[in-house]
Order: structure tokens, then sequence, then C-alpha cells
């Protein structure tokens, strides 16, 4: 289903798990927020840890600060990462499959999509860029051209904007 072999690994259990067990919830945490910024998917060589690819004095992301990690590292501790491992990434073709043997199956409600421009899943193949009208006829895509992965962190007050216009045009 995806070209990237690191997304293929994250799809089975305890790959990406022996990867962050290596660090501390922090460093983790770090090292995906400095991955997924990029706009091309990050991939590990066959010998190599996914957070291999960052390198220990890689700088955060200038939207986020130490004390943004900390919160994140605090809440993650106490919840570990099992959930964020489960979706989206191991229940990807469950759903594929789940939709595509419903043919009737529409969210026939207002749904709203914003993407970063600069998010490397833009580029995947997936649902972001097939042809789902049939599937979500009252879909709304908007692209804030200079966002990535983390578009909501990046720009919280343009995301805020948008949402409050989208709910605003479904009030009733």
């Amino acid at each position: 289903m995806f070209p990237s072999k690191s997304l293929i690994c994250s799809q089975r259990s305890g790959v990406p798990e022996a990867d962050f067990r290596r660090f501390d919830v922090a460093t983790v945490i770090k090292k995906i927020y400095i991955l997924f910024c990029n706009s091309d998917m990050p991939i590990a060589a066959k010998n190599e840890q996914t957070l291999d690819l960052v390198k220990d004095d890689d700088p955060l992301p200038p939207w986020m600060t130490e004390d943004d990690l900390r919160v994140y590292a605090d809440l993650y501790g106490k919840s570990t990462f099992e959930y964020p491992m489960q979706v989206p990434y191991r229940c990807l073709e469950i759903v594929d499959t789940r939709i595509a043997s419903r043919q009737n199956f529409v969210i026939n409600r207002p749904v709203l999509l914003i993407l970063g421009g600069k998010d490397y899943a833009i580029k995947l193949g997936n649902m972001i860029n097939q042809d789902n009208s049939h599937l979500l006829p009252q879909l709304k895509v908007v692209h804030i051209e200079d966002g990535n992965r983390f578009v909501q962190e990046q720009f919280p007050q343009e995301v805020n904007e948008i949402i409050i216009e989208f709910l605003g045009s479904i009030s009733t």
C-alpha cells in the first residue's frame, strides 16, 4: 500500500518500539518532530533505525520550545507510544479494506481536512491524493503552504481561524 520502507516497518509490531526503547521519551519525541517536519519521507537504510536519521545536535523545529518538549515528554511518559503507533500506521490496511468493501460507504457530512503544503504524506498516493469525492462529498481541503506534518502546531492561529470559519459555514 505505501511505497515507504519505514512505514511498512512501523506496521510490524515491535520494530518502532525497539527503536524507541533506545532513548528516553524526550529524545524520541524530539527526533520524531525533527524527522516529520521535512517535506520528504524519512526512510532508514536496511541496517539503520528510523530515529538514527536524526543527529543528537539537530535543533528542534523553530516553532517548538524546550518547554513544549518537556510537556510532551511528561505526557507520553505516562501514556506511552502504543496508541500513536496503532493510529494511523497499523490500522491503515484495515481501514482501506473496510472502505473498499463498502461501495456505499459515504460520509455525507461536512468534513474539514487541513494539510501542510510541505507534509510528506501528500506525496504518498493514499486517501489524500485519490479522488474520494464519492466517499466524502462534503470534504473541504485547506492547504497551509508552509506547513508540514504538524501544521496545527506551526500555525495554531491560522488553523483555529480555518476551523472557526468552517464551523460557522456549517452551523444552522
